[in-house]
């Protein structure tokens, strides 16, 4: 079989080098496994494992960083998790019906979700025969499925448990500490960390590096980066965590959790400001103010006798008109949020941008020119004489169309609403990861505005996999009920005959409750 399949792609092999293999392995891969019977159920703790492994590269490892192999194209530790997770995960899926039965359920109770997802993964499937890059197009549409697509179905089939909900959702608070971390010491020093400290076989191309320590120094001084490529991502994926934080400290169980979220939530404060971008500056308003309202909402539905929570919402219009007025009176924080006059050819350069793209969306505004061909489609050029695009908006205009930027925002509203709704529950369940979940789109919605990178695009995903769990509720699993069935006590009813006054003279007999 795999000689007939590298056969069969053999002229694109010679063009396109070991990666056809590769690619051709990997169907052949996942021939097998579907060829597999199914059991009713699996252990699911490698699986597990192998999630966390990618969740933790994803969120801390540099991306443009490879392992270098004469003969071989350039591994990524990143990717080479997501390929190992993407097997074993189908295996999971192939071996137990339990996958499958918690795919369903997420999809019946969540059945408008997966509208506005189907809209957006049929708009960038209609948006392939119009485009005129279509091998780059199809490429990545293969490779959006493979890194956004995967891991929101990972996440929402393996956090089966409370536990697995509470540990993601802690990650991220320690994601951010680590690369708060980080940044302080980046700053310290005005040098990336790792550049002294790669292994032997690893490395970056060259003009990409180049680009990368170039983009640090700035008009304004060093911006701090972390583990992404610009300092824009560093603070997007900072003001993303945060609501993780601030809820984390008001929600968790342990008071040592509470404490380091709280640092941590005091920490991005400054690593955000370090990165010099005015997208974290508004990002972190945004959740601020998000959460002085949902908390205000939470106390209130807690306690409808106490004064504290209708207090609190009559001082909320008070605080929003004393930020209007700082704001109006202070020049410092109107550079930090819309820019001074050292940010004037940035601002230009995003007008720009929007007069250009327009008659583009016009010319075809229901599937747009393509998937992964939105910088092409504009034809705007930096300074340097690449092909970018600022707005993240623009670019999905431009991509899938209205259709499919529909579909995207209608993913991300939804999960936002039902995090809110979910935050204001009173039962035992961590319900607090709702409103966490919330306010981070809520973050990640105002970042991409004014910025078109996708580094960040896999944990907004794996962020509305998040919702959706926490809406839905955990289920045990069917091992897990057969295994509590069985250690239980059985009881049966039966019929006693007693006087008639012992149970109550309407009463001829009673039915008492025995062990078996």
């Amino acid at each position: 079989m795999f000689g007939a399949f590298v056969g069969l792609f053999l002229p694109a092999a010679l063009e396109g080098g070991l990666e056809v293999y590769f690619l051709v392995l990997g169907v052949i891969i996942v021939v097998g496994i579907f060829s597999m019977p199914r059991k009713k159920a699996f252990d699911d703790r490698v699986c597990w494992g192998l999630y966390l492994t990618f969740l933790s590269l994803y969120s801390l490892y540099p991306h443009y960083i490879s392992l270098r192999i004469s003969g071989l194209p350039w591994l990524s530790p990143v990717r080479i998790a997501l390929a190992m997770l993407f097997f074993v995960w189908l295996y999971a899926y192939r071996q137990s019906s339990e996958i499958e039965s918690t795919l369903r359920r997420h999809l019946r109770e969540n059945r408008m979700f997966f509208v506005f997802f189907g809209i957006f993964i049929a708009a960038q499937v209609l948006s392939l025969p119009t485009s005129r890059l279509l091998s780059q197009s199809l490429t990545k549409f293969l490779l959006f499925q493979f890194t956004w697509t995967f891991p929101f179905l990972a996440t929402i089939s393996l956090i089966t448990t409370e536990q697995r909900l509470r540990l993601v959702a802690g990650l991220f608070v320690v994601f951010a500490a680590i690369q708060c971390g980080m940044g302080f010491v980046e700053a310290r020093f005005e040098r990336l960390l790792w550049l002294d400290f790669l292994p032997p076989g690893f490395g970056a191309d060259s003009e990409v590096l180049q680009r990368i320590i170039q983009g640090q120094f700035r008009v304004d001084g060093y911006r701090v980066q972390g583990s992404f490529s610009v300092s824009l991502v560093y603070a997007e994926f900072l003001v993303m965590m945060l609501p993780f934080a601030i809820f984390a400290f008001i929600g968790a169980r342990s008071r040592f959790v509470r404490f380091a979220a709280l640092a941590t939530a005091i920490a991005i404060l400054p690593a955000q400001f370090l990165s010099g971008s005015r997208l974290g500056t508004v990002g972190t308003i945004v959740v601020l103010l998000l959460f002085l309202i949902v908390h205000v909402m939470r106390v209130r539905k807690a306690n409808k006798r106490s004064m504290l929570g209708p207090f609190l919402m009559l001082m909320l219009p008070f605080a929003l008109a004393a930020f209007a007025a700082a704001y109006v009176a202070s020049p410092r924080l109107q550079s930090m949020t819309i820019g001074s006059g050292q940010h004037q050819a940035s601002t230009d350069g995003r007008l720009e941008q929007l007069a250009r793209a327009i008659p583009r969306i016009a010319e075809r505004p229901l599937f747009g020119h393509g998937v992964g061909i939105g910088a092409e489609t504009l034809g705007f050029q930096n300074l340097a004489g690449v092909l970018t695009i600022d707005s993240y908006a623009l670019n999905l205009l431009l991509e899938v169309g209205l259709v499919g930027t529909a579909g995207f925002l209608g993913m991300i509203a939804w999960t936002i609403i039902a995090g809110i709704r979910t935050s204001l529950r009173d039962d035992e369940r961590p319900n607090y990861i709702g409103g966490a979940v919330a306010l981070s789109l809520a973050a990640f919605v105002t970042t991409k505005l004014v910025l078109s990178q996708i580094d960040t695009q896999m944990l907004a995903f794996a962020t509305m996999a998040l919702g959706l769990v926490i809406r839905t509720g955990i289920q045990p699993s069917a091992a897990a009920s057969v295994a509590a069935t069985a250690n239980a006590p059985i009881l049966r009813k039966r019929p006693l005959r007693v006087p008639v006054a012992m149970v109550g003279a309407g009463a001829p007999r009673a039915y008492l409750t025995r062990r078996q």
